[in-house]
Protein backbone atom coordinates (compact mmCIF):
# COMPACT_ATOMS: atom_id res chain seq x y z
CA UNK A 1 0.00 0.00 0.00
CA UNK A 2 1.23 3.51 -0.73
CA UNK A 3 0.75 6.62 1.37
CA UNK A 4 -1.74 8.26 -1.01
CA UNK A 5 -3.81 5.11 -1.13
CA UNK A 6 -3.76 4.87 2.68
CA UNK A 7 -4.87 8.49 3.03
CA UNK A 8 -7.73 7.90 0.58
CA UNK A 9 -8.80 4.86 2.64
CA UNK A 10 -8.69 6.85 5.87
CA UNK A 11 -10.85 9.57 4.31
CA UNK A 12 -13.39 6.85 3.47
CA UNK A 13 -13.32 5.64 7.09
CA UNK A 14 -11.25 2.49 6.42
CA UNK A 15 -8.96 1.69 9.36
CA UNK A 16 -6.51 -0.29 7.22
CA UNK A 17 -5.21 2.97 5.78
CA UNK A 18 -4.84 4.45 9.24
CA UNK A 19 -2.96 1.38 10.47
CA UNK A 20 -0.54 1.73 7.55
CA UNK A 21 0.14 5.41 8.34
CA UNK A 22 0.42 4.70 12.06
CA UNK A 23 2.91 1.87 11.56
CA UNK A 24 4.95 3.96 9.14
CA UNK A 25 5.24 7.07 11.35
CA UNK A 26 4.75 6.15 15.00
CA UNK A 27 8.43 5.59 15.81
CA UNK A 28 9.57 8.73 13.99
CA UNK A 29 6.94 10.87 15.70
CA UNK A 30 7.58 9.32 19.10
CA UNK A 31 11.36 9.79 18.73
CA UNK A 32 10.95 13.43 17.78
CA UNK A 33 8.59 14.07 20.70
CA UNK A 34 10.78 12.18 23.16
CA UNK A 35 13.74 14.38 22.29
CA UNK A 36 11.57 17.42 22.90
CA UNK A 37 9.76 16.56 26.14
CA UNK A 38 12.37 14.35 27.84
CA UNK A 39 9.72 12.01 29.20
CA UNK A 40 8.66 8.65 27.78
CA UNK A 41 5.07 8.74 29.03
CA UNK A 42 4.44 12.31 27.93
CA UNK A 43 5.95 11.58 24.50
CA UNK A 44 3.67 8.55 24.18
CA UNK A 45 0.64 10.63 25.19
CA UNK A 46 1.42 13.41 22.74
CA UNK A 47 2.13 10.88 19.96
CA UNK A 48 -1.27 9.30 20.62
CA UNK A 49 -2.87 12.73 20.43
CA UNK A 50 -1.04 13.43 17.15
CA UNK A 51 -2.54 10.34 15.54
CA UNK A 52 -5.97 11.03 17.03
CA UNK A 53 -5.86 14.56 15.63
CA UNK A 54 -4.64 13.23 12.29
CA UNK A 55 -7.51 10.74 12.11
CA UNK A 56 -10.06 13.35 13.15
CA UNK A 57 -8.86 15.97 10.66
CA UNK A 58 -7.63 13.86 7.73
CA UNK A 59 -10.46 15.06 5.51
CA UNK A 60 -8.96 18.56 5.67
CA UNK A 61 -5.60 17.31 4.38
CA UNK A 62 -4.94 18.45 0.84
CA UNK A 63 -2.46 16.32 -1.06
CA UNK A 64 -0.49 19.23 -2.45
CA UNK A 65 2.38 18.83 0.01
CA UNK A 66 4.47 16.15 1.59
CA UNK A 67 2.48 14.04 4.07
CA UNK A 68 5.53 13.50 6.28
CA UNK A 69 5.81 17.27 6.71
CA UNK A 70 2.11 17.44 7.50
CA UNK A 71 2.25 14.87 10.30
CA UNK A 72 5.46 16.30 11.76
CA UNK A 73 3.85 19.74 11.72
CA UNK A 74 1.01 18.33 13.83
CA UNK A 75 3.56 16.78 16.23
CA UNK A 76 5.56 20.01 16.39
CA UNK A 77 2.46 22.10 17.13
CA UNK A 78 1.23 19.70 19.78
CA UNK A 79 4.62 19.69 21.51
CA UNK A 80 4.68 23.49 21.49
CA UNK A 81 1.13 23.48 22.91
CA UNK A 82 2.28 21.09 25.65
CA UNK A 83 5.11 23.44 26.60
CA UNK A 84 2.82 26.47 26.61
CA UNK A 85 0.09 24.70 28.56
CA UNK A 86 2.55 23.50 31.20
CA UNK A 87 4.62 26.72 31.13
CA UNK A 88 7.78 24.77 30.38
CA UNK A 89 10.78 26.16 28.54
CA UNK A 90 11.54 24.12 25.44
CA UNK A 91 14.79 22.15 25.34
CA UNK A 92 16.03 19.00 23.72
CA UNK A 93 17.20 16.23 25.96
CA UNK A 94 20.29 17.17 27.93
CA UNK A 95 21.57 13.66 27.48
CA UNK A 96 21.09 13.69 23.72
CA UNK A 97 23.23 11.03 22.09
CA UNK A 98 24.56 11.02 18.58
CA UNK A 99 23.01 8.16 16.61
CA UNK A 100 25.04 5.06 15.89
CA UNK A 101 28.08 6.02 17.94
CA UNK A 102 30.50 3.10 17.79
CA UNK A 103 30.92 1.34 21.13
CA UNK A 104 34.69 1.38 20.94
CA UNK A 105 36.03 4.71 19.75
CA UNK A 106 39.38 6.26 20.38
CA UNK A 107 39.61 8.93 23.05
CA UNK A 108 39.74 11.83 20.60
CA UNK A 109 36.57 10.77 18.79
CA UNK A 110 34.75 10.12 22.08
CA UNK A 111 35.82 13.57 23.33
CA UNK A 112 34.68 15.24 20.10
CA UNK A 113 31.27 13.50 20.16
CA UNK A 114 30.77 14.49 23.78
CA UNK A 115 31.51 18.14 22.97
CA UNK A 116 29.21 18.00 19.96
CA UNK A 117 26.38 16.62 22.10
CA UNK A 118 26.95 19.27 24.79
CA UNK A 119 26.97 22.13 22.31
CA UNK A 120 23.91 20.85 20.45
CA UNK A 121 22.01 20.60 23.74
CA UNK A 122 22.93 24.18 24.64
CA UNK A 123 21.81 25.72 21.32
CA UNK A 124 18.63 27.72 20.92
CA UNK A 125 15.33 26.00 20.19
CA UNK A 126 15.11 26.82 16.48
CA UNK A 127 18.77 26.00 15.86
CA UNK A 128 18.45 22.59 17.53
CA UNK A 129 15.25 21.85 15.65
CA UNK A 130 16.84 22.68 12.32
CA UNK A 131 19.83 20.44 13.00
CA UNK A 132 17.71 17.64 14.45
CA UNK A 133 15.28 17.65 11.52
CA UNK A 134 18.00 17.84 8.86
CA UNK A 135 20.65 15.52 10.26
CA UNK A 136 18.78 13.17 12.59
CA UNK A 137 15.36 12.93 10.92
CA UNK A 138 16.93 13.37 7.45
CA UNK A 139 14.28 15.81 6.29
CA UNK A 140 14.61 18.04 3.26
CA UNK A 141 14.79 21.80 3.61
CA UNK A 142 11.35 22.02 2.05
CA UNK A 143 9.91 19.67 4.72
CA UNK A 144 11.64 21.60 7.49
CA UNK A 145 10.24 24.84 6.14
CA UNK A 146 6.72 23.45 6.13
CA UNK A 147 7.03 22.11 9.68
CA UNK A 148 8.49 25.33 11.07
CA UNK A 149 6.23 27.58 9.00
CA UNK A 150 9.07 29.25 7.10
CA UNK A 151 10.09 29.33 3.44
CA UNK A 152 12.56 26.78 2.12
CA UNK A 153 15.23 29.43 1.53
CA UNK A 154 14.79 30.73 5.07
CA UNK A 155 15.24 27.16 6.37
CA UNK A 156 18.39 26.81 4.26
CA UNK A 157 19.86 30.06 5.58
CA UNK A 158 18.91 29.31 9.18
CA UNK A 159 20.37 25.79 8.93
CA UNK A 160 23.60 27.18 7.50
CA UNK A 161 23.87 29.64 10.40
CA UNK A 162 23.01 27.00 12.99
CA UNK A 163 25.58 24.64 11.52
CA UNK A 164 28.24 27.38 11.49
CA UNK A 165 27.44 28.26 15.10
CA UNK A 166 27.66 24.61 16.15
CA UNK A 167 30.99 24.15 14.37
CA UNK A 168 32.39 27.30 16.01
CA UNK A 169 31.18 26.25 19.46
CA UNK A 170 32.65 22.78 19.13
CA UNK A 171 35.98 24.14 17.84
CA UNK A 172 36.15 26.57 20.76
CA UNK A 173 35.47 23.73 23.21
CA UNK A 174 38.24 21.56 21.83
Amino acid sequence: MEEKEAIALIKKGDNHGFNFIYDKYIYQIYGYLYHMVKDKMIAEDIASEVFFKLYKNIRKYEERGNFRSYIFRIAHNMAVDYFKKNKIMFSYRDDLKIKDEPEETDDEKRFFLKKLEEKLSSMGEKERELIMFYYFEEMSLKEIGIILGIKENAAKTALFRARQKLIKEVKNAI
